[in-house]
Order: C-alpha cells, then sequence, then structure tokens
C-alpha cells in the first residue's frame, strides 16, 4: 500500500496536475496492477513529452532511494511500460538498473532488473549507452554471486550480441 502511495504520488508529481486533468479526458485508458491496488493510467497512449521525461528521472530515483519491496512495484511498471512504449526515454533509469543489479542485497530485486534491461533497448537509451550498459551488465555478471541472476545477465547480453 505504501509503495502505491510512493509510486503514485511520484507518477504525480511528475506528469503535474495539468496533464493528469488532459490525460483524463482521454478515452483510452490502461492499468497496472501494483500489490493489491490498482493505479489507472488513463489516455497514455500518446503521453506528453514532459511525462515521458519525468517518467526516466522518477523512476530512476525511487529505484535508487527506494526499499526492497518497493522497487518490485516499480519494477514491474517499468517493465510493462518499457515493453509497450518504444518512445520511452530512459537513460538515467537503465543506470539506476545497473545500480540495482550491482548493490541490491535482494535476488528478487537483481533479477527484476536483468528483465528491466532487457526490456529495455537501444532506441530508448540511445545505442552507445546501451551498449556501454551492456558492458557494464556483463562485468557485474562476472561477480555476480546467485547463478540464475548470473545467468539471466548471459542471456541478455548475448541477446544483446547476437541480435
Amino acid at each position: 500500500m505504501a509503495s502505491t502511495f510512493l509510486l503514485a504520488a511520484g507518477l504525480a508529481f511528475a506528469v503535474g496536475e495539468a496533464d493528469v486533468a488532459s490525460a483524463k479526458s482521454s478515452s483510452t485508458s490502461a492499468s497496472t496492477e501494483i500489490g493489491s491496488s490498482e493505479i489507472s493510467l488513463v489516455g497514455m497512449e500518446e503521453p506528453s513529452a514532459r511525462w515521458l521525461a519525468n517518467f526516466d528521472l522518477q523512476v530512476a530515483r525511487q529505484l535508487r532511494k527506494s526499499t526492497a519491496e518497493i522497487r518490485v512495484d516499480l519494477l514491474e511498471v517499468l517493465i510493462e511500460q518499457a515493453s509497450k512504449r518504444e518512445n520511452l526515454k530512459l537513460p538515467q533509469t537503465a543506470s539506476a538498473l545497473l545500480h540495482v543489479v550491482e548493490t541490491s542485497k535482494s535476488r528478487g530485486n537483481r533479477m527484476m532488473a536483468v528483465q528491466a534491461l532487457s526490456e529495455v533497448g537501444p532506441a530508448q537509451v540511445g545505442e552507445v549507452r546501451y551498449g556501454r550498459a551492456m558492458n557494464q551488465l556483463y562485468a557485474l555478471g562476472q561477480e555476480e554471486t546467485s547463478d540464475q541472476v548470473r545467468g539471466a545477465i548471459a542471456e541478455v547480453v548475448t541477446n544483446y550480441q547476437a541480435g
């Protein structure tokens, strides 16, 4: 419940009241289940440039600061949004995901961060920056203690190199 509040507050702050009102006027809706609560992202098929920019900054900031429990919710939202929106620019979020892989004590958070990096692509981060992120992910995989996380990292890096 607290994570839902923080995420909703963060996204509301990022979007701003005017953008929320304009988003509500659209008839298109999408929703994301978070824990036992649901956040509805109404009219977000064509989000504003401001929403797109702030989404990256807010998610990156929260990934670095949040507890493991809240990170799960953020990572779920990020994975969903990154898989649906190629126009979502996520350079700050990509580096925050690497931070989670490197520093989180939660194997689940590390696994989800690797999954999120697999959903985020060069179009969302920039080709050069994404290549650097994959190199850093590979290096982190060399030091990873969990076989599952190390295997997930190997799969993401191999898929990137293959194509």
